[in-house]
């Protein structure tokens, strides 16, 4: 929830902390500082409120779909770029339509941007990420991570033998290509 500081509320002779939704006066402080100070506790308080997002990452073909839906309950979101293809084009799952790209890449930035402000309803990413710039990049929205790994070899059997694209085969190598273990893998 946004707020502000202003000294212009009616309740308030000093700097007032406001909902920007609503106006609602959060508190009434003699400094600007002691002000700003309430928001950031504000702010905090409902990092702290939000639910958990798990990141299921992995090849193509890897097994993160089967890992998210053994994770979901009722009620959770599952965000995979695929299913969101699917559903605003009708194509086949695996069916992707460049010329929707677009639109795909809208939907999936503004559940993201969602997903990072204050809610109760626990979220499951599925993504490929296979850098650690990839995953850096999600991690204000994420509350933890999963790798579901599969040698590359097995996810081109997956692929055939799930009928994917042959789309699917450039997919799994440019992952395997750019995989990056998270560094606290490669310590232990």
């Amino acid at each position: 929830m946004p707020y502000s500081v202003t000294q212009t509320h009616p309740d308030c002779d000093g700097y007032g902390v406001t909902k920007d939704s609503d106006g609602t006066l959060m508190g009434c402080h003699q400094s600007e500082d002691d002000a700003n100070k309430q928001i950031a506790a504000l702010y905090a308080a409902e990092a702290d409120q939000r639910a958990e997002v798990v990141l299921v990452w992995g090849p193509p073909c890897g097994g993160k779909t089967t890992i998210a839906n053994e994770m979901a309950q009722r009620g959770d979101l599952i965000l995979d770029r695929d299913l969101l293809y699917r559903a605003i084009s009708g194509l086949d799952l695996y069916d992707h339509d460049m010329n929707i790209s677009t639109f795909v890449r809208v939907a999936w930035d503004s559940l993201l941007r969602e997903l990072q402000s204050s809610h109760s309803t626990r979220a499951i990413i599925q993504a490929g990420v296979p850098t650690r710039s990839q995953r850096t990049e999600l991690s204000s929205v994420i509350t933890s991570s999963r790798l579901v790994y599969a040698e590359r070899e097995i996810c081109h059997a997956r692929a055939e033998s799930a009928g994917r694209p042959e789309s699917w085969h450039h997919h799994i190598d440019r992952w395997h290509d750019l995989y990056e273990p998270d560094l606290e893998r490669i310590t232990q």
